[in-house]
């Protein structure tokens, strides 16, 4: 996201726990940088712990949605979760806010 001329996300899902750096430290990477602060964030996890949660709204996530266990049922969450960012996106994002 950092190269320059690289076409911005509407939206990035992160999970809590990733490789190398986890979630947390992507988000507080992302919201440090003027280029990248205003792409709103999902942590999508299944870490339902309260600390964690305090975590992500502190670095300025905009929505912790917590993963289901069951296959379908995540299928289905991705689904809505595209569904819904897709019809509330801006139509000239992120020109509009540059």
């Amino acid at each position: 996201m950092r190269r320059l001329g690289a076409p911005l996300p509407d939206v990035v899902r992160l999970d809590v726990n990733m490789p190398a750096m986890n979630g947390f430290e992507v988000l507080g990477a992302m919201k440090a940088d003027p280029q990248l602060a205003l792409i709103p964030v999902v942590m999508l996890t299944t870490s339902n712990s309260q600390d964690n949660i305090r975590q992500a709204y502190t670095l300025h996530a905009s929505w912790y949605l917590l993963k289901s266990v069951n296959f379908a049922q995540f299928l289905e969450q991705g689904e809505s979760f595209v569904e819904f960012w897709t019809s509330r996106r801006l139509v000239h994002w992120p020109e509009q806010c540059a």
